[in-house]
């Protein structure tokens, strides 16, 4: 896999979270040359910008924008 800033080579690496009390590890991949990292978290909010979608819209306004339905609010 491509590091899409630099085209350098990215490798798989874990990192810890603290979610409460208990500790996760995670997968992201992390570009050797520039330091890119690229996770879960990362493209799907990168996805969410892509179709501008707010990042704090409730769920059924999210769907319903990307989906592009109407929403009622009323």
């Amino acid at each position: 896999m491509n590091c899409e800033r630099c085209q350098g080579l990215f490798l798989a690496d874990r990192y810890n979270v603290l979610a409460g009390v208990d500790l996760r590890e995670h997968m992201m991949w992390r570009c050797v040359n520039c330091g890119n990292i690229l996770d879960s978290e990362i493209m799907k909010h990168r996805t969410l910008q892509k179709y501008q979608v707010p990042i704090a819209a409730p769920v059924h306004e999210s769907v319903a924008m990307l989906s592009g339905a109407a929403v009622d609010n009323g």
